[in-house]
């Protein structure tokens, strides 16, 4: 009796408590006080949560049920499909993936459902009906790849929809598909800048098509195209293309590719002669806290540890007025306010550890030895960079850092 009373609580618990600790999931990857090990508490907690709804299966089964028909977040979807995997139950797997098709907003929540479910999985199976996550996974497990077929209809209901043309090209690549070049050199002539730019990401690790420089690529991305195409397009230069740092100081400029870009690639790049250029921005309103971000980036020096974080920032805000009109959204909301002058303090003492010709990341020079640390001991916003950077020098090599942590812990790179 006291069971029948008391289980239908615990997977209710259960349930909520999974699908809240994976939006906060969400947000810690984006963290530059958060590293490998906090992840890894977190993801336990997730496990043990998913854990306690295998043990209720037969409730928790009738509850998610139940869920699926009512109004759901990412991390409800997440947690449902997760269990459904874990319970082997078909129909509900189905239920999930049919939804998230229909709703892209719950994308995410399949992307980390492939990235948890188990080796030996139902998941893999029921990929054949649905050809975009087939390549979704081929991309993010390499290690269950030979189990996911890509057939010739899969490749042919792919190549008819210009959003899958990244993936698409990076599991033909990882199949050697004969056409793979040919179907990367097709979509580059006709693709939009943001499908474009995501398949310079993917032609980087392996290779462009003959006849096709990379520069002639990417640089009309970065000048010409919608803010967030470009930011994405100065990352992949910056991250990927060979240039001395006068040839940097040429190619991104604050008139070429905008203020935002400029200020974060100055981090991105590495170059400790960019410090004084991040510093001029410390006391601007707009863009000090990006460019604390920066100097996070190459320094690994914390405003919040390391004592140059603005205690108010009142100094900082526009005075309140009232007004009708709704304000534009805070992009750099979760970052921290510097002072400028106890920053200078800390630089003065700490300039002498750092190369001006040198490119660091998180404090350590960037070099294989020194990307592998970023990866196992650096904030998790910058493993981010250390995977990229990572991935530049082992062509084809992909480096998933949202996966889950004990799984990342485990990998050999």
């Amino acid at each position: 009796m006291l069971t029948r009373s008391v289980n239908p609580i615990l997977v209710e618990q259960y349930s909520d408590m999974h699908a809240v600790d994976f939006r906060r999931r969400r947000l810690l990857l984006e963290s530059y006080q958060h590293d490998l090990n906090d992840l890894y508490q977190l993801d336990m907690r997730l496990f043990n949560y998913m854990r306690g709804l295998e043990l209720l299966s037969g409730d928790a089964k009738s509850y998610l049920q139940e869920q699926l028909l009512s109004p759901l977040s990412v991390g409800d979807i997440f947690t449902i499909a997760l269990f459904s995997v874990k319970t082997d139950n078909n129909e509900l797997l189905e239920g999930c993936l049919t939804l998230a098709k229909v709703v892209s907003h719950f994308t995410p929540a399949i992307k980390s459902l492939i990235e948890w479910a188990p080796t030996e999985s139902i998941l893999w199976k029921q990929l054949d009906n649905h050809p975009h996550l087939k390549i979704l996974a081929i991309y993010l497990r390499s290690e269950v790849s030979h189990v996911i077929e890509l057939t010739e209809s899969d490749i042919a209901y792919l190549h008819d929809k210009e959003e899958y043309a990244p993936l698409l090209i990076y599991a033909l690549f990882y199949k050697n598909h004969p056409a793979a070049h040919d179907i990367a050199e097709g979509f580059l002539a006709i693709a939009n800048p943001s499908v474009k730019v995501a398949i310079v990401d993917i032609l980087l690790r392996y290779h462009f098509p003959v006849g096709i420089e990379k520069e002639e690529v990417i640089f009309p991305l970065m000048y010409t195209s919608p803010s967030d195409v470009v930011l994405k397009a100065v990352r992949l230069y910056t991250l990927n293309f060979h240039y001395s740092a006068a040839e940097y100081s040429t190619v991104v400029t604050p008139c070429k590719v905008g203020s935002r870009a400029y200020i974060q690639a100055l981090g991105w790049s590495g170059y400790a002669s960019n410090i004084p250029l991040l510093i001029d921005y410390l006391d601007d309103p707009k863009y000090c806290r990006l460019s604390a971000a920066s100097i996070t980036t190459i320094t690994g020096s914390l405003p919040e540890k390391y004592g140059w974080n603005e205690l108010s920032a009142e100094s900082f805000l526009p005075p309140i007025v009232e007004s009708s009109v709704i304000p534009d959204d805070d992009p750099d909301i979760a970052l921290t306010w510097p002072n400028k002058v106890a920053f200078l303090r800390w630089w003065q003492k700490n300039a002498g550890r750092y190369e001006p010709g040198a490119t660091y990341l998180n404090g350590v020079p960037v070099h294989n030895d020194g990307l592998l640390l970023v990866l196992r001991h650096g904030s998790l916003i910058l493993r981010r960079l250390a995977a990229e950077r990572l991935q530049n020098q082992k062509l084809s090599l992909t480096l998933n850092t949202d996966a889950p942590a004990f799984r990342q812990m485990t990998r050999r790179v």
